[in-house]
């Protein structure tokens, strides 16, 4: 399944999601479910930004992060990382 598949199902299995853009380790935008691309383009940067201020949080082990969670008022960020 090609990414825009994959957003295109997210959304159509939860009305939750408003949201949400598929994006390389370089944060170059693979996928969106946005035509915003000035949005779209923020929005990978944020994910790219999460990731790499987790990346220095210290760890136990060296495991990589998987997908993060942050929390808002408003509603909720989700990063996952996948291959």
């Amino acid at each position: 399944m090609d990414a825009a598949s994959a957003l295109a199902d997210l959304t159509e299995i939860s009305s939750q999601v408003e949201a949400a853009v598929v994006f390389g380790e370089d944060g170059a935008v693979v996928a969106s479910t946005s035509a915003d691309e000035s949005r779209t383009e923020r929005l990978a940067r944020v994910g790219v930004g999460l990731l790499e201020a987790a990346a220095q949080l210290p760890t136990a082990d060296t495991r990589q992060l998987a997908r993060l969670e942050a929390a808002l008022a408003p509603g909720s960020v989700f990063v996952v990382r996948g291959e």
